[in-house]
């Protein structure tokens, strides 16, 4: 037998779906002292108690909808639901105590009966407010959809002038094709450098003044592990030393000439590591068009890539 449960908790389990204000079939059955099953079986049996402004299934959509922060744990229960519930309306509820016939399901309902009237009665008082604050949606909705028009336009703007010098024959530089859309080489890489929070490891068989140039924007406390490939003799000492000085974070190791793709690595240690596959060298990035594509299984590939490698300062 459970305890008596207090109008203030029976509020907090009060929905307003479709129009109407309901409970659903999993907090009526831990109200009365039901298994669910058992509780949907009783209603099944007197289905023509339950019209359907007394009782209504949710759909997929509906439950989806159903604010998580009103998942409120009571006396233990758990916040997933696997199923499409039943929702019941004050009537329902009423109907439903009725058909159970137990002691504890007429005293509950006398509860559930009083949230219903303080319920109706708040939205009564609070009619203004609450029409206010669906004008308020309504208006936020509105910028939203304003703003995704205005950066559509910016996107066809750019993919126009794209296919203008596209079909002009002129080269097309400082871009880069990145998440499918055509965007300026700078902004990407810069972005992507930003979103470090301990370490960026570039994987570039070509690194030269170019590439060190394009981290000169990294905040000190950011490891920087450059994998070079020595053979290609880009990157001068004198470079990379005053690099270091700069960034005194900074590691460089050698490819020893077997890696061939060009890859950054966002905080591979951490679990919200990122990587990415550049379709050319880093230090070029803007005086060709190329593709900068996110990938997955990044451990492993960057497991595989240090395998082949040594470090070098």
């Amino acid at each position: 037998m459970i305890n008596t449960i207090e109008q203030k908790q029976i509020k907090n389990i009060i929905y307003k779906i479709r129009g109407q204000q309901v409970i659903l079939d999993f907090d009526l059955a831990l109200i009365y002292g039901y298994e669910v099953k058992v509780l949907n079986q009783q209603v099944k049996r007197n289905l023509e108690r339950f019209p359907s402004d007394f009782m209504f299934k949710l759909t997929p959509k509906e439950v989806k909808e159903l604010p998580r922060s009103q998942f409120v744990t009571l006396e233990g229960r758990g916040s997933n639901i696997k199923y499409a519930p039943y929702a019941f309306t004050e009537q329902g509820v009423y109907m439903l105590s009725a058909v159970l016939k137990s002691d504890i399901a007429i005293q509950q309902s006398i509860a559930i009966m009083r949230a219903f009237k303080d319920m109706r009665h708040f939205i009564g008082e609070h009619n203004q407010l609450v029409e206010s604050i669906g004008y308020q949606q309504l208006v936020n909705q509105v910028n939203n959809l304003v703003g995704d028009v205005a950066e559509i336009k910016q996107n066809i703007k750019v993919f126009n002038k794209f296919i203008g010098d596209f079909n002009k024959g002129n080269v097309l530089t400082q871009m880069v094709v990145f998440k499918g859309e055509i965007v300026e080489a700078s902004i990407v890489i810069n972005n992507i450098i930003k979103s470090a929070k301990h370490s960026i490891d570039i994987i570039d068989p070509y690194i030269g003044i170019g590439t060190l140039e394009k981290f000169l924007v990294l905040h000190q406390e950011i490891t920087l592990n450059l994998f070079n490939d020595s053979t290609k003799n880009i990157l001068s000492s004198r470079d990379w030393n005053n690099f270091k000085i700069k960034h005194p974070k900074s590691k460089l190791f050698d490819l020893k000439n077997k890696v061939h793709d060009r890859f950054i690595f966002i905080d591979i240690e951490t679990e919200n590591s990122t990587g990415y596959l550049v379709g050319g060298s880093i230090k070029d990035l803007g005086s060709k068009l190329t593709t900068i594509i996110r990938i997955e299984d990044i451990k492993e590939i960057y497991a595989k890539v240090k395998s082949c490698t040594e470090f070098t300062i």
